[in-house]
């Protein structure tokens, strides 16, 4: 159902995950390809382009959902795609995490999630950007509330390709220069709901609601 909402295209790449603990980028433009010509032995250039399309721009967003994880191979250095089961299910409460946050907070803070759920992960000016275009919300108060969302924690970075460490002394130079850049642009970085954070507030409240009639009961 998560995969789905994002169109058949994101669905089929969804299903081809779902049955393959992992798959390379070339397994599954492979696995694309079967599936968009069945009865091809041999495929032309053009066709090994629409499925290497496909297998891109359903990656992309599957990524961007935060549905799909990614890692790269401690000895071939090969990017592996697998579906993140976990997050497939916390985005069936997302119905109950906006009426969480839109009780809890603002319209600016809900629309600002609103944004994320349909657009996936952004930039934090992307999201500011988004908004002021669209709707009648001055920057400063975006900005506040977006800062706010971060701090409580209903909004987290997005996941980053997290490339294995290699004892390789260029690799691990270049991915210092990287790490080095990452600090300097820290005040941009992706951003995307935290359904986790509806999940442990809920197993928090069944708690403190078990205990409270354990009290109440002796």
């Amino acid at each position: 159902m998560a995969v789905a909402s994002l169109g058949s295209e994101c669905q089929l790449t969804g299903r081809i995950l779902l049955h393959n603990a992992s798959v390379s980028f070339k397994e599954l433009m492979d696995k694309l390809s079967a599936h968009l010509y069945p009865e091809e032995k041999n495929l032309s250039g053009e066709q090994v382009k629409r499925a290497a399309e496909l297998a891109r721009n359903t990656l992309g967003m599957l990524v961007k959902h935060n549905l799909v994880r990614s890692w790269q191979g401690e000895y071939d250095l090969v990017t592996h795609y697998s579906l993140d089961s976990t997050e497939c299910i916390l985005r069936l409460s997302l119905p109950r995490y906006l009426v969480k946050v839109g009780s809890e907070m603002s319209p600016v803070h809900l629309s600002i999630l609103e944004a994320l759920v349909v657009h996936g992960s952004l930039l934090k000016s992307e999201v500011i950007a988004l908004l002021t275009s669209t709707e009648s919300i001055k920057r400063p108060a975006l900005e506040k509330a977006l800062d706010e969302l971060i701090q409580s924690n209903f909004v987290t970075g997005a996941q980053v390709s997290s490339p294995a460490l290699s004892e390789d002394k260029p690799v691990k130079k270049r991915l210092a220069k990287e790490e080095e850049k990452l600090g300097r642009e820290s005040e941009e970085f992706p951003v995307r709901v935290n359904l986790l954070k509806l999940l442990g507030e809920e197993r928090r409240k069944c708690v403190v609601d078990f205990a409270r009639e354990k009290v109440s009961g002796d």
